[in-house]
């Protein structure tokens, strides 16, 4: 349950930080 449960908080860090660079490239194409 404990592994389970880091495992999938592990994934959403990830998945945050993807979703930061994917909204961070798509401002500058707009931008720029």
């Amino acid at each position: 349950m404990w592994f389970s449960n880091t495992k999938a908080v592990l994934i959403n860090k990830s998945w945050s930080s993807v979703h930061r660079i994917t909204c961070f490239k798509l401002q500058k194409r707009s931008m720029g």
